[in-house]
């Protein structure tokens, strides 16, 4: 990726909140997903000091930042709206 996606999340509304942790734990790395409405999700990454975009505008929303890379990361805290527009928080430490 040679820009970011910064200009691609401009207006979009955000539905949920995951934030990944590895299975093995690593200071300093972790990955946090936004989720749009329109089932799009930006991931950003830390890499000990460093932050980090994981690219592109990913489609597939909740589920697939849930599954991504789901064997090396689990998922530590989610956040989203359900559909009677509650929200719904889960923390697994």
């Amino acid at each position: 990726m040679d820009r970011y996606p910064t200009t691609e999340i401009i207006g979009k509304t955000i539905k949920g909140v995951v934030i990944k942790y590895p299975k093995e734990y690593r200071t300093g790395y972790q990955s946090i997903f936004l989720v749009f409405t329109d089932d799009t999700a930006l991931e950003i990454c830390t890499a000990g000091p460093e932050l980090r975009f994981g690219g592109d505008l990913w489609d597939g929303g909740m589920e697939h930042a849930r599954r991504y890379v789901s064997d090396a990361f689990r998922v530590f805290y989610e956040a989203y709206q359900d559909d009677q527009g509650e929200i719904v928080e889960k923390l697994d430490w």
